[in-house]
């Protein structure tokens, strides 16, 4: 995401841009089972939980890092960046586990939709 960040205008484009890069190779069922298979490896083993958590914290501090950049440009009213780059946190992993579940829905339109609107909920509400 740190790369997202340095080329694009925009802080909320970054963003999506880079959830969009992770997700790009998820296009089928069985992708997307493999891929989310792997969170028992990283939920039972003890190295692979250390690894898994230290990627999931980084992965937070970047979204954390581009809502700030997103206030401070004015795409976001002000709000608590660390609550809600908690919730875009969720809502990006929730959407992956649930497109699962929408057989015609594009992960990165899936995940995209997911994020926006958990971002409109905090705009609105300040």
């Amino acid at each position: 995401m740190r790369r997202e960040r340095g080329r694009a205008s925009s802080p909320l484009e970054a963003l999506h841009t880079a959830m969009a890069a992770m997700v790009k190779d998820l296009t089928t069922p069985t992708r997307l089972a493999n891929h989310l298979s792997l969170l028992e490896l990283d939920l039972t083993d003890p190295e692979f939980r250390r690894l898994a958590t230290r990627h999931a914290r980084g992965f937070r501090r970047e979204i954390a890092l581009c809502i700030r950049d997103a206030v401070v440009k004015g795409e976001l009213r002000d709000c608590d960046v660390e609550a809600t780059a908690r919730a875009v946190f969720i809502a990006y992993n929730g959407a992956l586990v649930l497109c699962a579940f929408e057989p015609k829905a594009r992960i990165d339109v899936f995940v995209r939709e997911a994020v926006e609107s958990t971002l409109e909920r905090v705009s609105r509400s300040r």
